[in-house]
Formats: C-alpha cells, structure tokens, sequence
C-alpha cells in the first residue's frame, strides 16, 4: 500500500529545499514564491527552465533579480511575479524594463 506523504508547512518546504543543497538567505521572499507557485511548480521550474538539478544552488536575496527575470522569462506576467514574491508591481517593472542589465545573463 502506498502511504501518502503529509503536508508540509512553508517552514517545512524551505527546510527541504535546503536539504536539497538550495541555499536561502531570505525566507520570506522563498515563501512568498511557495504560496503562490507552490513547492512542485517551483523545483520543475528550477529544473526545466533554468536547467538547475539537485542540489540546488538558489540564492535568494542577492539573486530576487535574476529571478524574476526568470520567472518572466519562462511566461509569468509582472502581476503574477508580484503576487508571487514580497515585490510591488513597480519594483517587478522596474527590474524588469530597466536598462541596467547586470542582473539579466
């Protein structure tokens, strides 16, 4: 019989993405990415888009940038990368459509 894995809490998902070798020096910014693209979403999205494979080298605060350009990159809208992290629609835009480019490779 398959046993069914319980649910972990947002703590318990960042933990596990540092289990996985994800380093995160923002954990508000990681769960505001969690709550709303979710832990599985997310991992494909570190593996498909950015070619990312265990053990993850993730370092949030010096690299929110990067990943929003990312994230919209691979087809999520300003909005939806705001709604999805601890940035305002302006900040996203900014970062974005700015003309320094030495966050986007």
């Amino acid at each position: 019989m398959n046993e069914i894995k319980p649910h972990l809490s947002y703590k318990g998902q960042i933990n596990k993405l540092r289990g996985k070798g994800c380093i995160i020096d923002d954990d508000s910014f990681c769960r505001d990415v969690l709550v709303n693209i979710g832990y599985y979403q997310f991992i494909t999205f570190m593996s498909d888009h950015i070619g990312v494979r265990p053990p993850l080298r993730f370092l949030f605060r010096e690299g929110q940038a990067q990943i929003i350009v990312n994230l919209h990159k691979n087809g999520f809208t300003p909005e939806q990368i705001a709604s999805a992290t601890n940035k305002t629609l302006e900040d996203v835009n900014d970062i974005l459509f700015s003309k320094d480019e030495t966050h986007c490779s």
